[in-house]
């Protein structure tokens, strides 16, 4: 799990620092992700080797706790209680 995580931080790190590039198209304080190909390092046989991914925007700053509890708060449906466990955990 703690692989994984790392692996999560590696690939978003990845993301921003490719997305300055297009800042000028993001809203202040993200960074824009252009169109590209998601290539996963573990996949399963009948699983796709790439997956195209569409542009988006991402925060440049990670969420902080306090924020995370707001967003739950203002938002109840994505409660871990009302998600399904491969979204929560």
């Amino acid at each position: 799990m703690k692989n994984r995580r790392k692996l999560s931080w590696l690939i978003a790190a990845l993301l921003i620092s490719v997305g300055a590039f297009g800042a000028e198209l993001a809203p202040p304080g993200m960074a824009r992700i252009p169109n590209g190909v998601f290539h996963p390092f573990y996949t399963a046989a009948n699983e796709p080797k790439q997956i195209h991914v569409k542009a988006f925007c991402l925060d440049i700053a990670p969420v902080s706790n306090r924020g995370f509890l707001d967003f739950i708060r203002a938002n109840p449906r994505w409660q871990r209680s009302h998600v399904k466990r491969i979204f929560a955990d």
